[in-house]
């Protein structure tokens, strides 16, 4: 799926079950996929289909990962930083603008906010989203600092 999904943003892409690529997958693990949070339900009235989910594609990347995967998480760990720099409060972007500002695919860094990848990966305070909305990310004022466990 991730190999399908390209650049393009999880939150939009759909993957209809009966397409050849997809059409050998057996019921039984599709509903593994989704009991396991991979996957989300997309069908309609008239196809099957799934959605990836963050942490799909943070488990796809991860297993898939190499120097140039490292090199685009650290571009958009450097943009996110100078954007926040020298601020009193949290920032707030769109995916678009940090796509330019990085040099990444703005779907990629979409999914890299979706799937929480910097906080995972690097165990610090990342970005989300806005209230939930797949438009605007929260860059926190203490973007970068490890996360705190109790």
């Amino acid at each position: 799926m991730l190999e399908h999904l390209g650049d393009s943003f999880i939150g939009v892409t759909h993957f209809a079950i009966a397409s050849p690529v997809f059409n050998k997958i057996l019921p039984t693990t599709w509903r593994e996929l989704q009991d396991r949070g991979l996957i989300k339900d997309e069908s309609t009235l008239t196809s099957r289909g799934y959605a990836l989910t963050g942490a799909a594609w943070r488990v796809a990347l991860e297993s898939n990962w190499d120097q140039s995967t490292q090199e685009n998480l650290s571009r958009l760990a450097a943009s996110l930083k100078q954007i926040v720099k020298g601020r009193q409060s949290d920032a707030f972007a769109n995916p678009g603008e940090i796509a330019s500002i990085s040099g990444l695919p703005e779907g990629w860094v979409s999914n890299a906010v979706e799937s929480r990848l910097l906080d995972y990966r690097f165990n610090m305070k990342g970005v989300k989203w806005y209230q939930g909305a797949r438009s605007l990310i929260v860059i926190p004022l203490n973007f970068g600092l490890p996360s705190l466990r109790f």
